[in-house]
């Protein structure tokens, strides 16, 4: 048998790779809306491509790795990447929502909601 190495899901902000990610997650869609027609066709009509990055990270205790609060606040524009194999998943877009949490036992862990326009891994 022989053992395969899995792929690592990493994160980059504005060129920064975040290095205590604990969980990312990844979604996207074409927006495509459905058509049914008279003539008994059916197809799809383009809408707005979207990437949706959800990320969880490890708090350090001199603080986040990126301020995504402040990000949020401003909501202002930043370059999110996605490393996939030989490709990447670049994005531009804004920070839609963040959240801090911690339990008894586990470390404090900072997530986000990151949004932008998909477009074809490069």
């Amino acid at each position: 048998m022989a053992l395969t190495n899995g792929l690592n899901l990493t994160c980059m902000i504005d060129g920064v790779a975040q290095a205590t990610l604990t969980n990312v997650n990844v979604s996207a869609d074409n927006g495509a809306i459905d058509l049914d027609t008279f003539e008994g066709f059916s197809g799809a009509t383009p809408g707005i491509k979207k990437l949706e990055v959800s990320a969880t990270w490890a708090v350090k205790l001199n603080g986040l790795e990126f301020s995504f609060f402040d990000a949020i606040a401003d909501l202002s524009f930043h370059d999110v990447q996605i490393p996939i194999g030989s490709k990447s998943l670049i994005s531009r877009g804004y920070f839609k929502t963040g959240s801090i949490t911690r339990s008894v036992s586990s470390a404090t862990e900072a997530s986000c909601t990151f949004v932008g326009k998909f477009e074809k891994p490069e």
